[in-house]
């Protein structure tokens, strides 16, 4: 026998073992990462239906219950009669003191309305937190406007009624009217509304002129 046959079978006894050992650690590694991986790792969680966050600087139609709405009104009234009270004690042009004359008038008058559709249609004035707040927000104003007098007083005054006019506005429209289910409630708000947006123009023009 050749010296070479022992060599060659000895060659081949060697590669058959080898080939009958289980696999390497490195493959018995990525194995056992791939089975504690889920295949979706990492990916965020679908969010269920109906789950999207509402967006919070938008009014909520309908929470707002006919006696609040009718109490914003009542305390919109309320300060536009006493700022008129306050211009009348103060030394103003003509046409300023006829604007708040016709205010006095209007509003008065508005009042007495809202308190008789109120009556009427079974909803009592109701005093709430926000109520409170536009309350005490009017009682702030004329605190400040009453430490001025003459012109400074006028171009103040005209530029609160601006402003307060348009706020009531913005009020009757986004929150008391989308809110109302009563109809006689809800004409009441749409009639107020007509004359605030005519005084509010009256303002402007006025405040146009001092300029």
């Amino acid at each position: 026998m050749s010296t070479k046959t022992p060599l060659i079978i000895a060659a081949l006894l060697l590669a058959a073992t080898t080939a009958c050992q289980p696999g390497t650690d490195a493959d018995t590694d990525t194995a056992a990462t791939d089975a504690a991986t889920p295949a979706d790792a990492g990916a965020p969680d679908a969010m269920p239906p109906g789950s999207a966050m509402p967006d919070a600087t938008e009014p909520a139609a309908g929470t707002t219950a006919p006696g609040e709405a009718l109490a914003f009104l009542v305390v919109v009234n309320e300060h536009e009669i006493a700022a008129a009270e306050q211009a009348r004690d103060k030394q103003l042009e003509a046409k300023v003191r006829a604007y708040a004359d016709m205010l006095h008038a209007d509003h008065s008058k508005n009042l007495a309305e809202t308190r008789a559709v109120a009556d009427s249609a079974g909803a009592a004035v109701t005093d709430t937190p926000d109520v409170d707040a536009q309350r005490q927000k009017g009682k702030d104003e004329l605190e400040q406007l009453g430490g001025l007098e003459g012109d400074a007083y006028a171009k103040a005054y005209l530029d609160a009624m601006v402003k307060g006019h348009n706020d009531a506005l913005v009020l009757i429209d986004t929150r008391l009217v989308p809110a109302a289910t009563d109809e006689a409630i809800k004409q009441h708000l749409n009639t107020t509304r007509d004359a605030i947006a005519k005084h509010l123009e009256e303002a402007k023009q006025l405040q146009a002129a001092q300029q």
